[in-house]
């Protein structure tokens, strides 16, 4: 692999006292529908991206709406000479990504009005919301690269509306201020109770549950699953099917270890996981539905540490993946060896055979794409689907040939069904995976 060429996987599939909290009405006075804790207790749920009924993402960014780098102040509107308005979104619906940086003074202050409120119902700086007081701690919010973010939902009934101040504040004495908010729509009768004004135990409890969904060691009943466990030696150039499954049921983890073979007198070990290659078919389809190199899967890539994520990672256990894959009739996993030599393996899946799949859930898709210097100058594409599904993210790795950091200032593109303008578009690569100022 030359140093310019990119891997990408497909995966299918996804917080008081320094806060200025105020509002006219009591908590409950006007609500009605979802409270604001069992509706983050749902976000929990790690089985959640499998379902195909959940409202679609949508994205407001600082991009540079004239085709260029300079992917800030670039406002839904204003609010006085002080204020930029970064958001000005109709409900129901919830934000459940907010991420700004560009601002060299901790004391730039955000603003979110709910509801239609003339008083903001958050009005903190960026040190305040940094500093991790609740409900913004960790792991979800935090303040790194120079960027805040959050994941906390911020759900409201009628709008909400996010200003930002931006008199008086730059970067390296320009003023700069890039954001991005992820948000979703409600329908009316599945409308949530808005971002609370203050955090009853339940509350607070819920968003420890979701923090708590990241780890997948804190999941529970995952051990008390049917374990299938299989072995199985592949000579190099095969393929060979490595596990069958009859339905109905959910696969909720796959490790994939190896059987260390000594060679050169116990001297050298076979590192035979990285040249596996990972197929998955679902019930009776002859095209394979998971086609990607089985390390890249869990997000190792190249020679560096695979990361530990809520859905995949690496250890000694071998490489685990976590995502939720559903299926009807059958599932069958096949495994082709790469290497120039043979490969042992072992196989373990941990199934919920009581599930039984409904038509709002999907199958689970991965695919592995590269590019190279023959593609300079034009867009990687990561994914190109068609049919009903949702995109839930992907691993990315690039290697620039130049050696600079320029490639991360490319911005990522989203276009949906028929839409000839992207309806997604963010203000460059490590803006998308939280990190600013590289």
């Amino acid at each position: 692999m030359n140093a310019y060429q990119r891997d990408v996987i497909l995966q299918c599939a996804r917080c008081i006292c320094v806060l200025t909290l105020c509002c006219s009405c009591s908590r409950n006075s006007s609500h009605s529908g979802i409270i604001y804790a069992d509706f983050v207790t749902s976000l929990a749920d790690p089985t959640r991206m499998s379902r195909l009924d959940l409202p679609q993402a949508e994205i407001i960014t600082s991009f540079d709406r004239e085709g260029g780098n300079n992917d800030f102040n670039n406002y839904v509107g204003r609010a006085g000479d002080r204020w930029a308005v970064l958001a000005d979104l109709k409900g129901p619906g919830y934000v459940s990504r907010f991420w700004t940086t560009g601002g060299d003074s901790a004391q730039q202050r955000l603003q979110f009005y709910f509801d239609g409120e003339k008083h903001p119902r958050i009005d903190a700086t960026v040190e305040e919301l940094r500093s991790g007081v609740v409900p913004f701690s960790a792991p979800l919010s935090r303040y790194e690269q120079s960027c805040w973010w959050t994941y906390v939902p911020l759900t409201f009934r009628k709008g909400l509306r996010i200003l930002a101040e931006t008199d008086g504040f730059s970067h390296q004495g320009w003023p700069r201020l890039f954001y991005q908010v992820n948000f979703s729509r409600l329908p009316h009768d599945r409308a949530v109770e808005s971002f609370p004004n203050t955090f009853e135990s339940e509350d607070l409890a819920a968003l420890e549950k979701l923090g708590a969904s990241w780890n997948p060691a804190l999941w529970p009943n995952v051990e008390s699953l049917t374990a299938h466990e299989y072995a199985a030696d592949i000579q190099s150039g095969q393929s060979k099917t490595v596990a069958s499954l009859a339905g109905p049921g959910m696969i909720r983890e796959l490790v994939v270890s190896e059987q260390r073979r000594s060679i050169d007198n116990d001297k050298t070990l076979q590192n035979t996981l990285r040249g596996l290659f990972m197929r998955i078919y679902w019930n009776q389809h002859d095209a394979p539905s998971v086609a990607v190199p089985l390390e890249r899967l869990v997000g190792k890539i190249w020679d560096s540490p695979a990361p530990t994520s809520a859905y995949f990672e690496s250890n000694s256990e071998g490489l685990i993946c976590r995502f939720p894959m559903p299926f009807v009739q059958r599932a069958r996993i096949e495994i082709e060896n790469r290497n120039d030599q043979i490969a042992t393996i072992k196989i373990r899946l941990r199934v919920d055979e009581t599930f039984l799949p409904r038509p709002e859930h999907g199958y689970f898709h991965s695919v592995w794409r590269h590019s190279g210097p023959d593609q300079r100058g034009q867009p990687h594409r990561v994914v190109q689907a068609v049919g009903r599904g949702k995109f839930v993210g992907c691993v990315l790795a690039v290697a620039n040939a130049d050696r600079t950091w320029w490639v991360l200032e490319g911005d990522e593109m989203i276009r949906i069904d028929r839409e000839s303008v992207p309806g997604w578009h963010g203000t460059g690569l490590e803006d998308y995976f939280n990190g600013a100022w590289y």
